[in-house]
């Protein structure tokens, strides 16, 4: 099949259910409805790791009178789950693939309680540390609950009065980071830098262990210490960090499990006689919030400058 450009400035192939794109550093396959639906990226020698695209029905509607990829997508996608979905806050990918993989309880909440909806479709962000609400299987779970059990998972009062309330929020100003700012505001909060925890635990037998940790890790925030606990890392968070095996046994960088404020990956890396963050991301590479960064860079402050010898 010949290869394209799509409006936004990309060349991709259209092949059966999958739509691959192609830009300057990466590939991304999109296969936007069924069983197998998802979106998965890859760069040049890695292997593909899933993503969340930006999705708008609305726009993608209107650019299909002119943009093949454009179309693609929206007939691939069911009228009934393009209704449903078009009135909600974009972006639109997950909402889609909740009607995708649940049907109808996902499509009546999402109609008649659309912030909790959205809170179902936006677990991986709302509750990245819970890697058990990620399959479709904990969604349909969680769409039989009684809906103020539904915000109970979330973090919020699970109580009617929390299920009335949120139906009061604007849509049209409902994410996720202000959800978590809204979740913030009925709990304390504990303290931005915590304690030094004990020194962690020797490596698990038969694991390539790494060097020791080059920074001294605190409460919330815990080294990677062997090449299995990095691929393993890689795995439960769903990106690439077992690929940088290599780097860290050459002390090139190192890795760091973050556990508060949210569930993350820091990889930091040596430059200029300090070490810097070289990367930090959530689940799936979502950005991290505002909070985490902050907590991360007062970490690094704190730490005394790296030198050689």
């Amino acid at each position: 099949m010949p290869v394209e450009r799509a409006e936004f400035g990309q060349r991709y192939t259209i092949a059966g259910l999958d739509m691959l794109c192609y830009s300057v550093d990466r590939t991304e396959r999109i296969r936007p409805w069924g069983a197998s639906a998802g979106a998965w990226f890859r760069r040049a020698g890695s292997r593909w790791n899933p993503f969340v695209p930006v999705v708008n029905v609305s726009d993608l509607e209107r650019k299909a009178v002119n943009d093949r990829a454009a179309r693609f997508l929206v007939e691939s996608w069911p009228e009934e789950a393009k209704a449903v979905v078009r009135p909600l806050p974009p972006p639109h990918w997950e909402p889609l693939q909740l009607v995708n993989q649940c049907g109808r309880p996902a499509s009546e909440l999402l109609a008649s309680h659309p912030v909790l909806g959205l809170m179902v479709a936006w677990r991986h962000s709302l509750a990245a540390h819970n890697l058990a609400l990620a399959p479709p299987s904990a969604a349909r779970e969680l769409l039989s609950r009684r809906r103020r059990e539904i915000a109970g998972e979330f973090g919020f009062p699970a109580a009617e009065r929390t299920v009335r309330m949120l139906a009061r929020l604007p849509l049209d100003q409902v994410n996720v980071e202000g959800l978590r700012r809204l979740r913030e505001t009925f709990w304390p909060q504990p303290p931005l830098l915590l304690p030094p925890q004990r020194p962690p635990s020797p490596p698990r037998p038969r694991t390539r262990p790494f060097r020791p940790p080059p920074l001294q890790p605190v409460q919330g925030l815990v080294p990677i210490l062997t090449a299995q606990d990095l691929k393993t890392e890689g795995s439960e968070m769903h990106h690439c960090a077992g690929d940088y095996v290599p780097d860290v046994l050459a002390a090139r960088c190192y890795f760091y499990r973050v556990l508060w404020p949210e569930r993350a990956t820091l990889c930091i890396e040596l430059r200029a006689r300090r070490w810097r963050v070289h990367d930090l991301r959530g689940t799936c590479n979502a950005p991290v919030r505002k909070d985490t960064r902050e907590f991360v860079d007062r970490w690094l402050a704190g730490q005394l400058p790296f030198t050689l010898g």
